[in-house]
């Protein structure tokens, strides 16, 4: 069924799926994090090269010969012998000191070994961090600002150089920040700009209420097998009295690469293009949201709208349905204590997934929702400097996967290096040749609706 999008995606249907994850793993403290020494894994067997008992561990490269590889290498503590016999292996990078090897040989009597294989493994990934996050300071150092805040759970190290914005207010505890600056190993961020907010970043200025419809578009006899579609209207109230609307209209397993008219009560409100799978999306909004274009003020009456077709070229109608026919819900209740959302994105920009970290009482949960993948491939998703584990794509190029505290049959424990969610900055899915094709970072949102966002993750997929 259709998963649509409300700026980033909106989930319509209650069909149940099964999750696609295969060989999950939470790898908890790295088997390969640098460190002083890391014989993470020593066997003993017997056998070997060069006599001795075979002997086979993980370590750090200390030292290595003064020239090339073959002599005495220091390993983990360990010397081991290389000769011109000892097959090594640099598929995941150079040998060098500080690399993290797996070394294979005979054990021998001084304690030494007598290499027959060494293999350069995979390093855990790498790369500077940044983050651009809102958040409520809840901390501050005596006398401000220079020393540690608290912002949002974040601890936020500020220095001298910390450039600080307080055209729209002063620093004061409970004030809403804009935090940038790098992430470090402990997750703290060393802060390189703040600015003071009048309010939350991102426009919300807490949701007192929200409309919400949906509606399933049917196919007609001129419409390619299994095609359909839906339409989803969202009318937000803010505290300031002020009103955002957002009309979605998703289709799918209609003709690939091929243009369509969305025609609502005889007006054309904007062309979708689908893709190679006939997949395709029309997003307006009252809002400045990237990837909508202007909700018409002839659409802004979501109450007066009747009718919805999607056409092919000559008018000939695919898909259609009446507004009558949606499904309203209205809620008034407060949202989650927390709510980041993180949108995944390839080299190219395309949008292919998200993320989102959610608190709601004593519940943390983290839930991820990719699509465009290779059909069977394996990933690794990796959390901050935390791999989570790997998840196989569905024969659609797609994964889902819900971690929670409160893990039922349908989601996964949340690891306790991901605990607590709040603290979480950015999101990456690296394929089995440890290259990143996704990646996005957190972005607080402020009072949204956790029975939507759940849907709109968690739903996402229909496989």
């Amino acid at each position: 069924m259709i998963r649509g999008q409300m700026g980033t995606v909106l989930e319509t249907t209650r069909r149940t799926r099964r999750l696609h994850l295969l060989a999950l793993a939470v790898l908890f403290g790295a088997l390969l994090a640098v460190g002083p020494s890391l014989p993470a894994r020593a066997d003993v067997g017997m056998g070997g090269g060069g006599g001795g008992q075979h002997f086979d561990f993980v370590g750090q490269v200390e030292s290595l010969p003064p020239s090339g590889l073959i002599g005495d290498w220091t390993v983990g503590g360990k010397t081991v012998h290389v000769t011109s016999d000892t097959k090594v292996r640099q598929d995941h990078g150079s040998v060098e000191v500080s690399s993290t090897v797996a070394a294979e040989g005979a054990l021998q009597g001084d304690g030494s070994i007598n290499a027959t294989k060494i293999e350069v493994m995979k390093q855990p990934h790498e790369k500077k961090k940044t983050v651009s996050f809102c958040g409520i300071v809840e901390g501050l150092p005596d006398p401000p600002p220079v020393g540690d805040w608290q912002v949002s759970g974040v601890l936020v190290h500020v220095s001298a150089t910390t450039t600080i914005d307080e055209t729209k207010g002063t620093v004061a505890l409970q004030v809403p920040v804009r935090v940038k600056g790098e992430v470090q190993a402990d997750l703290s961020v060393n802060a390189t700009e703040i600015v003071v907010k009048e309010a939350m970043c991102g426009g919300f200025n807490q949701p007192t209420s929200m409309t919400f419809s949906v509606l399933h578009l049917k196919p007609t006899a001129d419409s390619p097998e299994g095609a359909e579609g839906v339409v989803i209207t969202r009318a937000l109230t803010f505290g300031d009295g002020s009103v955002r609307k957002d009309l979605k209209v998703a289709v799918e397993h209609l003709l690939p690469g091929t243009a369509y008219d969305v025609m609502i009560d005889s007006f054309n409100a904007g062309p979708i293009m689908t893709n190679d799978e006939g997949e395709g999306h029309l997003f307006l909004s009252t809002a400045d949201i990237p990837g909508a274009e202007p909700l018409p003020s002839e659409l802004q009456d979501f109450d007066a709208l009747q009718q919805v077709d999607v056409n092919a070229s000559g008018g000939v109608v695919m898909l259609t349905g009446l507004f009558a026919d949606a499904k309203k819900v209205v809620r008034d209740h407060p949202g989650p204590d927390y709510l980041a959302v993180a949108i995944l994105k390839d080299d190219a920009s395309t949008v292919l997934g998200m993320a989102a970290a959610a608190v709601k009482n004593d519940e943390q949960e983290l839930v991820l929702s990719v699509w465009g993948l290779k059909p069977g491939e394996t990933y690794t998703l990796v959390v901050d400097t935390n791999t989570v584990g790997e998840l196989t794509a569905s024969e659609h190029g797609r994964i889902q996967a819900e971690y929670s505290t409160k893990a039922t049959d349908h989601d996964l424990p949340l690891p306790d290096a991901l605990n607590p969610v709040s603290g979480l900055f950015s999101v990456e899915l690296l394929d089995s040749g440890d290259t990143i094709v996704l990646s996005g970072e957190f972005q607080t949102v402020v009072k949204p609706e956790l029975a939507i966002l759940k849907k709109l993750l968690k739903r996402r997929l229909h496989r």
